[in-house]
């Protein structure tokens, strides 16, 4: 019965991963932030039910289930979070860096600045103008993808035991495409909401592996190794939070431009 569950949590876990990669196709090749945020919010609750999946697969050990329960918040946190912390960032307003991060959680005031920031959103541009190029793209970043990965996984050491059985090479190579999307979609545009936005599904490529490739795939004596790796990974988002609620408002305040020609046009 165990070894059934096990199964089924696997293939779901297959499944949903093959949609996150879906998501991240379909937010590379839109045209304008409006349309990247709502496959971002739904790329993170995927990744939310899979981080939930994990933690029931590791029902033998209650420490390590509740762990990576608890890493459900990240992506729940960032769904919730991106649209009105980005839509601050678009919009100039005075408001003090302490007084951001909770202006997010007042529906009011999330209703009212994204309001004001749709108009940007929808000027956002990207460096070629034609979609089926940016599709090719990924599909060739992807096929790359694959292959390292299906490589990786088939020349690794036979005796290693759980970690072999754990690391699925389809979930591997979805977290290895994430990542190459998110770069693309980073050069592929040209104002910094954009590039954010790629940085962020970035991060859902490298929290993919975490939960998936390491978590599962390290014995239990070796957690302390995961906990490293968690941390880092939490102070690798935490820096893209610094990048929302100070780095880009200030840019926008002192510049009036979140488009990277300017930018580089003011530095000259």
């Amino acid at each position: 019965m165990a070894l059934g569950l096990e199964m089924w949590i696997q293939q779901a876990v297959e499944v949903l991963s093959f949609l996150m990669l879906i998501t991240g196709v379909f937010l590379s090749i839109s045209r304008t932030v409006l349309q990247m945020l709502p496959n971002y919010q739904a790329q993170c609750l995927l990744l939310a039910v899979i981080t939930l999946l994990t933690a029931f697969e590791l029902w033998r050990d209650s420490a390590r289930m509740i762990i990576v329960a608890l890493f459900v918040l990240v992506p729940v946190g960032l769904a919730f979070l991106v649209e009105p912390l980005l839509a601050q960032a678009t919009v100039q307003e005075d408001v003090p860096v302490w007084k951001r991060l909770p202006r997010a959680f007042n529906l009011s005031i999330r209703a009212k600045t994204r309001h004001a920031a749709v108009p940007a959103w929808l000027r956002s541009r990207r460096a070629m103008h034609s979609v089926m190029w940016y599709l090719v793209i990924d599909l060739f970043l992807i096929a790359l993808a694959y292959v390292t990965a299906y490589t990786l996984v088939s020349s690794g050491p036979t005796g290693a035991g759980q970690a072999g059985a754990s690391i699925s090479p389809h979930v591997l190579a979805v977290a290895f495409s994430l990542l190459l999307i998110g770069l693309w979609t980073m050069m592929g545009t040209e104002d910094l909401i954009s590039q954010v936005i790629g940085l962020l599904v970035m991060e859902q490529g490298m929290f993919l592996a975490v939960v998936r490739a390491f978590i599962l795939s390290l014995a239990p004596r070796t957690f302390s190794v995961n906990i490293i790796f968690v941390i880092a990974l939490f102070l690798y988002i935490s820096i893209t939070l610094v990048i929302l609620v100070l780095l880009l408002p200030e840019l926008h305040q002192k510049t009036g431009s979140l488009d990277i020609e300017q930018q580089t046009q003011l530095k000259g």
